[in-house]
């Protein structure tokens, strides 16, 4: 198990000789590499699991008729702020990993130019050089 955790991306290691710890730690900081597979993975799947869990929560509420959304409101006022927060932790370590300064995430501000940085940093390729 070790080894599928070892290995997240083209050329990015995370500390996965700590177990569980060390992989949310990793994923919390802004130090380090982010491989393209990480970056899909933090991105798509954290979207996919807000949205199961989200869909969970609106039928729970539909089947006990609660009339205002509660749960649902709930779960985004916790859910996304860990999300956004975890996807821009993997763009800094991305941009890291491409050979760029992690204050370049702020191109992701301007309209437009960010579907092109998001393309860009999920299909560029890494640097091999082993600076973190």
């Amino acid at each position: 198990m070790d080894e599928s955790l070892q290995v997240l991306g083209t050329d990015a290691v995370t500390p996965s000789s700590q177990g569980a710890s060390g992989l949310v730690r990793h994923l919390i900081r802004f130090r380090g590499k982010s491989g393209r597979l990480e970056f899909l993975a933090v991105g798509l799947g954290g979207w996919i699991a807000i949205f199961i869990v989200s869909f969970i929560l609106y039928f729970i509420e539909l089947l006990i008729e609660i009339q205002e959304a509660t749960l649902t409101t709930i779960w985004a006022a916790v859910a996304l702020p860990i999300y956004v927060w975890l996807n821009l932790t993997v763009s800094v370590r991305r941009l890291h990993d491409l050979g760029h300064s992690g204050w370049a995430i702020l191109i992701g501000l301007i309209p437009i130019v960010n579907l092109f940085f998001s393309l860009y940093l999920f299909l560029a390729p890494g640097r091999s050089d082993p600076q973190s």
